[in-house]
Order: C-alpha cells, then sequence, then structure tokens
C-alpha cells in the first residue's frame, strides 16, 4: 500500500512503483503531485484501477503501466493530458460500472509515441463511432499499436469496425480476433482477407505507399458491404506479375485439393513463369522463393512439411474463386460436356476428366492436368493419339491413375514437353525408347508403375532431366547404362543394381557424378555388385551432400559375405541410414 501521504513530495518529477505485486490501488492524493512528468507501474499484476482526477497531473508525459493485467478501467480525464508521450496500456471498462474512459478520450492524445495497447475491445458499444472518435490516424509518433481482443471477450459490437493508424506505424498487431470474427457470419473468411491485406501492406516500405494504397484503393471497395473477393483481388493486383501468373495457373486444381509444392513449382517451371536472374540459384529454389511469398500473403494455407518435397498446401476456397476469376479463359477445369464445348480458342491450361478428352481440340493447349482421385478406366490407346495429334504444344502432360496399358510410341512428337506425370499405372511394363528424344523433359514421374521392367536405353539424351520418379517400381530389373550423365538429376529415388548382368545395366559407379541428388535414394541388389569394395567407393556417396535419406538393401535371399559399408560412406549432412537385409 502507498502512503496517502505521498502527495507531500510535492517536488517528486519521476516516481517508479513498478514490480509491486501486491499493490492493488494508489491514493488519491497522488493526483496532487502536479510536477510529476513520469509515473510507472509497470508489472504491478494486482492493480485493479488508476486514481480518479488524474487529469490534474498537467505536466505527466510517461505512464507505464505494462502488464498491469488486473486493470478493470481508464478514468475518465485521461484524455486531458495531452503532454502524453507513453501510455503503455489503455483498458476499455467492460460493462460501464466503474464510470471509466472510453476511446474517445484518446482523441487529443497525439504525442503519444512508442507502443500503446487497448484491451477489451469487444466490449466496445458503438464500435465504429468509438474508433473514428479515438483519433488514431493522428497518432504519427506511434511505432507499434496492439488491438486486443481478449480470449473472454463475450459481448460487444461486431459490426464494420474502421481501424486507420497513422502511416507512420511500423507494427499492428491484432490478439483475440479470431474469436471476435468467428461470431460473424462470414467467420473465417474475413480473417483470411486480413491476412491478405496485411500481407500486401508488408510489401509498402513508405508512409506514403500506405496512405496512397489506403486512399486510392482500399477506400475503392469499403463500400461493398459483405463482399471479400474484391478485398483479395486487391492483394491480387499488388502483385508482381511473376507471382500474378503462378497464382492464376493454381485455378487449375480442384478445390480443397492437397497440392503438392514441387509438383506445383516444376508446372510453374515448365510454363516459363520462373526467372532466373541468379545462376547461383536453381530454377526450383526460385520457385520455391515464390511460393513463399504467396504464402506470406495467404493466397495459400494448411501448409505441411519442411522440405520442398514433402511439402502440401490448400487453397481457400476463396482464393480459388479468385484465382478463377483472373484466370480468365486462359484456363479451365473440364468436367462436364458443356464445359468441353465452351473451352474456346484462347484456353491453354486445362484439368479434365480423360473421356473428354475426344471433345477438346486445343491446338494451342499447354498444360493437361489429370487430379480425378481412384482409377478411371476412360483412356485408350485412341485417346493418346488425339492428345498427340492435337496437343503439340503441351509443356505439362499429367496423366497418373488412368489405367493406361500402354505408352504410344508417338508420344516423341510432344517435344515441347517439360513435365510427364504417368505414376500409378500397375500395367505399364515398358517405355517407348521413343521417349528419350523429349530433350526438354525436366521431370519424369514413374512413381507406382508397380509392373514397369526397365526404364528406356539412351537415358542420357534427356540431357535436361532433373526429377526421375520411381517410387515403388519393385519390378524394376536395371538401370540404363548412360544414366550417370545426367548430371542434371535432382530426384532419382531409386536405383536397382543388375542382378546377373544379363540386362546390361549401369553399375554403381554411374552414381558418380549425380551429386545434386536430393531427397531419398534407395538402392538394391546390393548383395549382387561384383567387386564391391571398388564399386561401392565408385559411387562416390560421400559427395552426395543434398541426400536426406539413404536405404541400402541387400535382398533376404542373397548370401554375400562382402557386406562392407566402409566405402559406401554417405555425406555427413545425410539425416537417415536404412540398411535391409
Amino acid at each position: 500500500m502507498i502512503s496517502p501521504s505521498i502527495y507531500k513530495l510535492k517536488h517528486l518529477r519521476y516516481l517508479d512503483l513498478s514490480y509491486n505485486e501486491d499493490l492493488k490501488i494508489l491514493p488519491k492524493s497522488i493526483c496532487k503531485i502536479q510536477n510529476l512528468l513520469a509515473l510507472k507501474l509497470d508489472c504491478c499484476i494486482e492493480l485493479k484501477e488508476l486514481p480518479k482526477k488524474i487529469e490534474k497531473l498537467v505536466n505527466l508525459t510517461h505512464l507505464a503501466c505494462e502488464h498491469c493485467s488486473s486493470l478493470t478501467h481508464m478514468p475518465r480525464g485521461i484524455g486531458k493530458l495531452t503532454s502524453l508521450e507513453m501510455l503503455s496500456m489503455f483498458v476499455v471498462d467492460k460493462d460501464g460500472s466503474h464510470g471509466g474512459a472510453d476511446l474517445s478520450e484518446l482523441r487529443l492524445l497525439n504525442n503519444i509515441r512508442g507502443e500503446l495497447i487497448i484491451t477489451n475491445l469487444a466490449f466496445v458499444k458503438n464500435a465504429k463511432e468509438k474508433f473514428k472518435a479515438s483519433n488514431l490516424k493522428e497518432k504519427q509518433h506511434l511505432r507499434l499499436l496492439v488491438l486486443q481482443w481478449n480470449d473472454d471477450d463475450g459481448g460487444g459490437d461486431d459490426k464494420s469496425l474502421e481501424v486507420q493508424p497513422h502511416p507512420n506505424l511500423k507494427e499492428l498487431c491484432i490478439r483475440g480476433w479470431r474469436k471476435f470474427v468467428s461470431n460473424s457470419k462470414h467467420g473465417g473468411t474475413i480473417s483470411l482477407a486480413i491476412r491478405t491485406i496485411a500481407g500486401t501492406l508488408s510489401l509498402k516500405k513508405t508512409a506514403n505507399e500506405w496512405h496512397s494504397f489506403k486512399e486510392n484503393e482500399l477506400a475503392k471497395i469499403s463500400q461493398i458491404e459483405g463482399e471479400l473477393l474484391p478485398i483479395l483481388k486487391l492483394s491480387y493486383d499488388h502483385l508482381p506479375s511473376h507471382l500474378k501468373h503462378c497464382f492464376a495457373y493454381c485455378r487449375l486444381y480442384p478445390k480443397d485439393y492437397r497440392i503438392e509444392v514441387q509438383a506445383l513449382v516444376q508446372f510453374w517451371i515448365a510454363q516459363g513463369f520462373i526467372k532466373q536472374l541468379n545462376q547461383s540459384q536453381s530454377l526450383e529454389e526460385i520457385g520455391f522463393g515464390y511460393f513463399k511469398a504467396l504464402v506470406e500473403r495467404s493466397f495459400f494455407q494448411e501448409v505441411e512439411g519442411d522440405l520442398m518435397e514433402e511439402m502440401r498446401c490448400k487453397m481457400h476456397d476463396l482464393m480459388h474463386d479468385l484465382a478463377e476469376s483472373v484466370a480468365g479463359m486462359e484456363s479451365s477445369i473440364v468436367d462436364s460436356n458443356k464445359i468441353a464445348s465452351d473451352v474456346g480458342e484462347k484456353c491453354r491450361h486445362i484439368s479434365i476428366k480423360p473421356s473428354l478428352i475426344p471433345l477438346f481440340k486445343g491446338k494451342k493447349l499447354r498444360t493437361l492436368l489429370h487430379f480425378q482421385h481412384g482409377l478411371s478406366q476412360d483412356f485408350s490407346y485412341e485417346t493418346w493419339d488425339l492428345i498427340i495429334a492435337n496437343c503439340r504444344c503441351l509443356r505439362v502432360l499429367k496423366l497418373n491413375s488412368m489405367g493406361i496399358q500402354k505408352i504410344s510410341p508417338s508420344i516423341c512428337k510432344l517435344k515441347h514437353l517439360w513435365y510427364l506425370d504417368l505414376s500409378s499405372h500397375g500395367n505399364i511394363k515398358i517405355l517407348p525408347k521413343s521417349i528419350c528424344e523429349i530433350q526438354n523433359l525436366l521431370a519424369l514421374k514413374l512413381d507406382f508403375c508397380y509392373r514397369l521392367q526397365e526404364l528406356p536405353n539412351k537415358i542420357e539424351k534427356l540431357v535436361n532431366l532433373s526429377h526421375l520418379g520411381c517410387e515403388e517400381c519393385d519390378d524394376l530389373t536395371h538401370m540404363p547404362r548412360g544414366i550417370g550423365k545426367l548430371t542434371s538429376l535432382e530426384t532419382l529415388s531409386r536405383f536397382v543394381v543388375d542382378k546377373d548382368g544379363s540386362h546390361g545395366g549401369a553399375d554403381l559407379s554411374e552414381l558418380r557424378l549425380l551429386n545434386n541428388l536430393r531427397g531419398e535414394l534407395r538402392i538394391t541388389n546390393l548383395g549382387f555388385v561384383k567387386n564391391a569394395k571398388e564399386k561401392f567407393k565408385a559411387a562416390n556417396l560421400k559427395e552426395k551432400q543434398h541426400l536426406r535419406s539413404l536405404l541400402l538393401e541387400w535382398n533376404v535371399d542373397e548370401d554375400d559375405d562382402e557386406k562392407s559399408l566402409e566405402d559406401l560412406q554417405p555425406h555427413p549432412n545425410l539425416k537417415k541410414l536404412w540398411i535391409r537385409g
């Protein structure tokens, strides 16, 4: 307790009572110390109120009450302390029973600087009027403004709030707004709008840019009550052009689809959306930077995974609507006969049901995707001919899980192809040799083609190949000779040693120069390696610094007495080493 006689220290200019955890109330007489410049009460966690008549402290410039979590209100008259430069906390009176100050008392406190926390905002009545009366837009010296709807806030006015701080503000923090907006009819979509606008403002570096955004653009859409898409569109309009292309392309995914980030980046690369200005970064690294920039602006959500090759994400349904809107006629999801007939000549990118491919003749089509869940039986050999005849400009072809029995040798005519996904076809046993003539190919995905027996000879012709996915291709008998010349390879999910040499396959030495490999590598049939010590060393695993996981497999039926691991020593960066057999 503070003695009421403290007022007799009439020459006092600085009074620090911070960290008095049992202090619950200040004597009214403290307001008689009219020379007082600074009153510090930080971390007085039991303090319930500041003294009435606080307006008598006419010279007060610093009133610090940070972490005074028990404060119930601010005293009326605090708004008359126009010399205040520090007011660390302003507490709204929850139910009005304390006769506390309302937000309008902040109107003239325009010398406040540093940090201001305003709490219990859900209990503000006539919120739109009171926020305007607080005159936050004139507080040019504030650096950080914290607006707090507490977890236990239950009442309040959840109508439109117009919070306009001064453009000089460096940080705006909104706490508890998730609970606050959940009571409105738009729920989480409001939070999406807040995050998206915040992401856009984070790119504005000067006060003039903030002011221009508010006056010239945000003002245009403020009158469209209940419409959130225009707000999201505003953030899209402020994206750099390269990010606009990348975002619009995502309309090809079905709503609520879990997007594989690495595949998405590869699609962008194939379409020429990624610009390599710095040779020290790969196209994928730059593309991943694009993805992260869109995440920061809330164009993607529910991001899972740490490494790009493992990452998945989703788009909010409203963001998908926005992508569809801005993509216009250049892309379409074709899932009905009507849509197929409506697609015009300007369409460049489609995701489509296989049965509808015969209805679509897109001579300038650059993307053909299939996202159907489960196995489709609609794909015939004739469909191959239609694609090859009508879609010679294709750069991305994703035909996984479509019941394909055989790949047409004419696929080589798709010479502009960068991305080819034939995953999850259990009946494909062999690939046509002509596939090696598609020299622009960046990614060839064959994962879960369980019966695939071999990769094509002359694979070294695919000089730009960065990703060769053959995960769970358990019937592969060997790797083709020349695979070691594909020094751009970053993904090689499996390397199969030729058991008896009858297939003329590659040996481990072909791994020597593949030092850009990353992610996971599985090497099988190691028990059949001849001159094991020499070949193990030739594989040069110690130089593969980007590998995350390495699986070394000796089959269980092999009788091998030369399982020395000394020469298979991996790089120290390796996170997981698995040894089987």
